[in-house]
């Protein structure tokens, strides 16, 4: 069966098997029989016909010389036998019918002619396996013909009186027939089980007549003999119906749109977080923000702000301490005061030159005074004589003034706080973007050449183990209630036999974290055993769900480890692997004998060379396995379809426009969290935002693929859908901004500036030269970095 192909794409399988499946429906006076459409003919509706039987000069429609005549509403019942399908066909259409219903029949397994017989072959026509009977001084002789049906049949019928297929209780015969399998030695047969089964009928190369306007169909011999009494009946005969559109494309629709959604969103969780940490601080902690006066805009370097709390607490975790701010400068209750003249501040562009002007501070504060601020030049010696002072009172002092090129000199503690955690993620740059379309185009060609399908999927299956555990399991783990107040799993967990182990003196594995792997690999090794033994894993409901868990576990935390600062790489990633999706699926078969690398790769190989009948007798055979496709991929089961199969969607349609819904993400969280705690104008976002407008744009391409799958009926490679949609949203949404966001927002800048003052207390200050750089200039801004500047100053960097 010629099967739809999936890649990084959206695509509708057909076939669970590659058996063939009965695709017509017969209906006589009420009963309803199914057979199969040959490769040939047409497959239209035909209503109003009428049942009729063979010329008994012409059984088999085998002879050109028949004299007898059918009306073109008539449908003639054959036996299968002695000439091919599509002959029966044609000479049944020129006798004035309008074509076939061929049956199957014990005699059309026997050849020879009327003094030599030619027997069935095993496994083709028969099975002992499934029934073995010794028939010994039969009642029936071969003189002649070869095989006589009429006299010979009877015997061959498990359900006829006169039957000599007698098999053993433990057979499992579901045809009821059996076939003689070789010579007699002294009258002694052996009979085997018969195969009665639903054939795909091929085309007869001898014959070039179009046969689009004639129908044949095939049924079994079970059949037939319901079939044959109903001779001159009515008949109505159309294709078995199954959903255009069905329920499964929706399903994959909405979990797509749902897992790029939710990846998206996890991935601006630390600005969100920063937001409300600083939006809720517990009112125990009372905290100031202080900020230096330069004497001339633009000579002093760039500063380092502490913050000082009443409590003189060292220790601040990101999670578990809130944080308030109270502004010291002259400003409203923003959250860190750094008030800008606003007759210089740029409206409304999102644009922090602002902050090269002098930043007034009150140092008329009745509550306390203002402590002073280090340059960034004496930052270290500042931290190590904080520290050897750190359980000292603090030491205050009034700020002396000094040269428009000198700090004050005289400097109050500085409260020593650990810093934030780093930063796992790698922001993409332009190089990443590219490298990444040239790997995948290596990979792609190596899976072509060598084939080593079954070690990417066990690399991928444990591979998913480790997202699993953290993603689901260890957030399960460490909420675990404790048992009537006495018995805390948690503790529990972290106080075993083995409750932590250091590797190398680096990275700490604690009971919590083995417990989540080992869950995870559990499911995983099972996921990859029913791979290996079921003949077609995709219909086992734990194989698809576990599959589905999997991918949407890489989705969300590969969006959450890679990330974009730009539109720029966000355009170059997404246009090169359009060009890459459209290259390895519509253009390779011209160079590789009319082999598409991207349909032959994603199908695990392509389809099989083996007929579709032999794997309805042996499914289990290792090339009658349903059609393995890679398993990255979400996969529903199509549901209500007599064809079998799943709607797929490649992880790659998520993740890559994911970088950018990802940064649309970002981009809300963290104008929103500058917003709320700095006075800096960051510029207005759209209604809703630019992630839910993206996230739209993407649920919209990626319909419009599922559409496209229905009406062209195979499957398409989704990007071709989605990267118009949402490179074109992010284009009209942020117009006022396009260049910020093209080179790179500066408010990411800021808000992981934010970020690190609600871990350390520090707010890092940059004059404008620094703030007019590109984030792309810095794209590897894992870390806050302080740019001193003036004659002696020089760029530092700490975490």
């Amino acid at each position: 069966m010629k099967q739809p192909f999936e890649s990084l794409v959206l695509s509708l399988v057909l076939g669970s098997a590659l058996s063939k499946v009965p695709d017509a429906e017969i209906r006589i006076n009420g009963n309803l029989f199914r057979g199969s459409y040959g490769n040939f003919g047409s497959r239209s509706s035909f209503d109003g016909l009428f049942l009729r039987e063979t010329p008994s000069s012409n059984h088999l429609l085998c002879d050109d010389n028949s004299t007898m005549t059918y009306n073109s509403n008539d449908i003639v019942l054959v036996p299968r036998g002695n000439c091919s399908f599509e002959s029966k066909m044609l000479r049944a259409h020129r006798m004035g019918s309008v074509g076939v219903i061929i049956y199957n029949t014990l005699e059309s397994r026997y050849g020879g002619n009327d003094t030599d017989v030619e027997y069935p072959e095993d496994q083709i026509d028969y099975e002992c396996a499934n029934g073995q009977v010794q028939i010994e001084n039969p009642d029936f002789s071969f003189d002649p013909p070869a095989y006589n049906g009429t006299k010979i049949n009877s015997y061959m019928e498990m359900d006829s009186e006169t039957t000599e297929c007698q098999f053993s209780s433990d057979s499992v015969c579901d045809s009821r027939r059996c076939v003689l399998t070789e010579q007699p030695s002294e009258r002694l047969y052996t009979a085997c089980c018969a195969w009665d089964i639903h054939i795909s009928m091929s085309e007869d190369s001898k014959l070039t007549v179009d046969t689009s306007h004639m129908v044949a169909i095939f049924t079994t011999m079970e059949q037939s003999e319901q079939l044959l009494p109903l001779l001159g009946s009515p008949v109505n005969i159309q294709a078995r119906p199954y959903p255009r559109l069905n329920l499964s494309s929706i399903l994959i629709w909405m979990l797509g749109t749902f897992v790029v959604g939710i990846a998206s969103w996890y991935s601006a969780k630390e600005y969100r977080n920063t937001n409300r940490h600083l939006s809720n601080p517990p009112s125990s902690s009372r905290r100031e923000v202080e900020l230096p006066t330069r004497t001339t805009a633009g000579s002093a370097p760039v500063t380092e702000v502490r913050v000082q709390d009443e409590s003189e607490q060292t220790n601040n975790d990101y999670e578990g301490t809130d944080e308030p701010l109270e502004t010291h400068a002259d400003t409203d209750n923003t959250g860190i005061a750094t008030t800008v003249d606003e007759e210089n501040r740029d409206n409304d562009t999102g644009d922090f030159s602002a902050l090269e002007h002098d930043v007034p501070v009150s140092q008329e504060d009745p509550l306390e005074p203002v402590p002073e601020v280090q340059s960034a030049t004496n930052l270290e010696d500042s931290r190590r004589a904080s520290e050897e002072e750190e359980n000292e009172p603090p030491a205050t002092s009034e700020p002396q003034q000094s040269g428009s090129n000198n700090m004050p000199q005289q400097r109050n503690r500085i409260n020593t706080r650990p810093h934030p955690p780093e930063s796992d993620s790698l922001t993409l740059g332009m190089w990443h973007a590219l490298f990444f379309v040239i790997f995948a185009s290596l990979m792609l060609l190596l899976l072509f050449f060598f084939k080593f399908y079954t070690a990417i999927t066990i690399l991928y299956g444990i591979g998913c183990a480790g997202s699993i555990a953290n993603l689901i399991f260890r957030p399960i783990y460490s909420r675990l209630p404790s048992c009537g107040g006495k018995f805390n799993i948690q503790t529990c967990l972290r106080t075993a036999l083995c409750p932590s182990i250091r590797i190398c003196g680096l990275y700490e594995i604690t009971s919590l974290d083995i417990l989540a792997a080992l869950s995870a690999y559990t499911l995983c090794i099972l996921w990859l055993v029913v791979w290996f033994t079921d003949s077609d894993p995709s219909s086992n409901p734990y194989y698809w769900i576990m599959q589905d868990i999997m991918g949407s576990c890489i989705c969300i935390l590969f969006l959450n480890l890679f990330r974009l600062n730009s539109i720029k790489v966000a355009t170059v990633l997404l246009v090169a692997v359009f060009v890459y999706d459209i290259f390895f699926v519509f253009l390779t078969p011209y160079l590789f004998n009319g082999q598409s690398v991207m349909v032959t790769v994603a199908t695990g190989g392509g389809p099989v060379e083996t007929s579709e009948d032999h794997c309805e007798k042996y499914p289990g055979h290792d090339n009658c396995r349903s059609q393995q496709f890679l398993p990255m991929l979400l996969a529903i089961p199509r549901i209500g379809d007599y064809r079998g199969g799943s709607s797929l969607l490649g992880l790659g349609d998520i993740v890559l426009p994911g970088l950018l819904i990802s940064f649309a993400a970002r981009l809300d969280e963290a104008k929103r969290l500058v917003a709320n705690h700095t006075n800096l104008r960051v510029g207005s976002l759209p209604r809703g935002g630019y992630f839910l407008w993206l996230l739209l744009a993407y649920a919209v391409g990626l319909f419009f693929a599922n559409i496209a799958v229905v009406i062209m009926n195979r499957g398409q490679p989704a990007l071709l859908y989605i990267v118009p949609a949402v490179l074109s949203t992010i284009a009209v949404a942020g117009w006022n901004e396009f260049k910020d966001l093209w080179k790179g927002p500066k408010v990411f800048l800021w808000a992981d500036r934010l970020i690190y003052y609600s871990h350390t207390g520090t707010l890092v200050l940059e004059d404008d030269a620094t703030a007019a750089e590109s984030i792309e200039d810095d794209e590897e801004h894992e870390e806050t970095v302080v740019r001193p500047i003036g004659d002696n100053a020089s760029r530092r960097e700490f975490t």
